[in-house]
């Protein structure tokens, strides 16, 4: 029930069968799959009532942006919604953001490498936490990574991703609490001195 609220409420929801299966696959691999099957089986048919309602609209989605420019501009937001995720400056409900022909460009090549780098950290991770937080972040932002809008970037569509980067965070202050304490101490107040000032700013 509550899935299905979450999908009439927000098509981010469609996120939340993938996050199951990679929380399973990471975290709790002898757990059944069975009590996974109604949220696969809403959301297979939330697109086929989308697909059947909206064939115009998907249509239209198609030709807002090619596949290659696509990717070349996601490619850059990704690299943005992580800076914003830990430096949360210069918040605007529509960002001065432009779009990118192909992967070739140097932006959009700096934005994959970057990508590509936290997945091969996030694979020689010795603990599960850190693919499956990483993994949080880029999920929850897949539907508006694949699908072409005309907004290119959004800061709230950082609203459910950020629990990914909570949770990293907090298993690295959990692990280095034990090695260094004063030095996790002093990390976190300089992070809330340095925002702090913005944050005020803004409201």
């Amino acid at each position: 029930m509550a899935f299905a609220l979450g999908l009439l409420s927000k098509s981010t929801a469609l996120a939340l069968p993938l996050l199951l299966l990679l929380h399973h696959y990471l975290l709790a691999p002898r757990r059944p799959l069975k009590p996974h099957l109604p949220c696969w089986i809403l959301s297979g048919l939330y697109l086929f009532l989308y697909a059947a309602l909206s064939g115009q609209g998907i249509e239209k989605a198609s030709q807002v942006r090619g596949f290659s420019s696509q990717v070349a501009t996601q490619a850059k937001a990704l690299v943005h919604y992580l800076l914003l995720s830990f430096m949360p400056v210069h918040l605007n409900i529509q960002q001065q953001f432009f779009t990118s022909a192909s992967l070739g460009a140097t932006l959009p090549l700096l934005g994959l490498l970057v990508s590509l780098s936290l997945v091969w950290w996030a694979w020689r991770s010795d603990s599960p936490w850190v693919p499956f937080s990483l993994g949080w972040f880029l999920l929850s932002l897949s539907p508006t990574l694949v699908i072409p809008l005309n907004i290119l970037v959004n800061d709230h569509r950082l609203y459910l991703a950020l629990f990914g980067m909570a949770m990293l965070t907090a298993r690295w202050l959990e692990g280095s609490r034990n090695h260094w304490p004063l030095g996790s101490c002093a990390c976190c107040w300089g992070y809330c001195v340095s925002c702090g000032p913005e944050c005020g700013g803004m409201n």
